[in-house]
């Protein structure tokens, strides 16, 4: 499965955090420095509205099957090209009779 096969809503919330080195000396003085050539890795928190169960079913299966360690591919809205991420944390909740809500927290991976 793909992630792209069950879209999210489109109301998905996008977190940008670098990683910055920082050195702070006397006086206030200090030095940053990007932390990595990939120093800005993206982490989205994707929600899917009133999915039936059994897609409920078919995306947590899909989130438990990579375990948080294998990458999966997606491509975020408003972009052309397919990213690599891993599924760190996902909810389930009923939202109304024979609909779910599921939400899913991805972090982007620079692997080749």
């Amino acid at each position: 499965m793909a992630l792209d096969s069950l879209p999210p809503s489109y109301a998905c919330v996008l977190e940008e955090k670098p990683r910055v080195l920082a050195v702070a000396f006397g006086d206030g003085y200090s030095q940053r420095m990007a932390d990595g050539i990939n120093h800005i890795a993206a982490q989205w928190k994707l929600t899917w509205n009133a999915v039936t169960p059994a897609d409920a079913d078919t995306l947590c299966d899909y989130f438990r099957a990579t375990g948080g360690t294998d990458a999966v591919t997606w491509t975020p809205p408003r972009e052309s090209t397919e990213k690599k991420w891993i599924v760190t944390q996902w909810t389930r909740s009923p939202v109304q009779p024979g609909h779910d809500r599921i939400t899913a927290v991805l972090k982007q991976v620079f692997d080749l």
